[in-house]
């Protein structure tokens, strides 16, 4: 609810000043599709398939980039051909799954990735051409905040479900898109463009939120110790405490994405 909020208020303050703007004011509303870019594993994380030959164990490859990116752009003008902009978007993140299968259906287990991340985006735009069709560029950063989650479950049914999510730290990276716009009216264009990120982020904390086994939901039986972790840059060995979360080196997690996103554009 907090992050839609964030959208409405963004949209709602553009509508607010416009009119103190000269006709260099736009703002885009539309969304698309992001693919991930340089796929990760973690250690440890594989899975196995069986067949008559017998059983293969295979690393476990994710990204944590792609996904559906609903956005919102206010943009201005400073003069036919630069401007600025701000992008705010929200990557709902598609899970990367993937799953121990055995011929007989014992001990199957499926492993699924994903994220959800809000990206505020400024950016520096050219537009050299105008008319009807009228080509475009950006170049910017990007602020991401969010979370993304390892989710462990038993293929048959729900009885037993483990996940863990990742929070905390902001992430930082590079934005860049090239687009074109269509214009329909002097106050509505069409717009298609290319979008691509480079970004990484390295969470500060993980918590275990749900642990069921068999049905019997086993996290408050759980020591802190267990369902905490701190990721800190280095760790100092220390007797074990249960009621204080584990430690554990800071790792850097990608984002990195290339996707379409269309939508409609509004000149004021």
């Amino acid at each position: 609810m907090k992050k839609l909020n964030l959208i409405i208020l963004i949209f709602f303050t553009t509508c607010i000043f416009s009119s103190g703007f000269s006709q260099g004011l736009s703002v885009k509303l539309g969304g698309g599709y992001a693919i991930g870019m340089n796929q990760q594993s973690l250690p440890f994380v594989e899975y196995d398939t069986q067949d008559e030959n017998g059983i293969s164990t295979h690393r476990f490859w994710y990204s944590l980039g792609k996904g559906m990116t609903p956005e919102l752009e206010i943009a201005y003008k400073f003069n036919k051909n630069f401007g600025i902009a701000i992008n705010a978007s929200y990557l709902y993140g598609t899970k990367n799954t993937a799953f121990n299968d055995y011929l007989d259906d014992e001990n199957d287990y499926s492993y699924h990735y994903y994220s959800e991340m809000i990206l505020i985006s400024p950016s520096v735009l050219f537009e050299p051409i105008h008319g009807d069709f009228s080509p475009y560029a950006k170049l910017g950063g990007v602020f991401g905040s969010g979370k993304f989650y390892q989710k462990y479950d038993d293929m048959k049914d729900s009885e037993n479900i483990y996940l863990i999510e990742y929070t905390g730290s902001s992430a930082l990276g590079v934005n860049t898109a090239l687009g074109m716009n269509y214009k329909l009216s002097s106050l509505i264009s069409v717009y298609a463009e290319i979008n691509a990120m480079i970004m990484s982020w390295a969470p500060e904390k993980a918590k275990v939120t749900k642990y069921i086994v068999e049905g019997e939901d086993q996290l408050p039986d759980m020591p802190v110790a267990e369902r905490e972790i701190e990721f800190v840059e280095s760790v100092e060995q220390s007797p074990y405490n249960p009621d204080e979360p584990s430690q554990a080196l800071k790792q850097n997690f990608n984002f990195d994405n290339i996707g379409l996103r269309a939508g409609v554009k509004f000149s004021f």
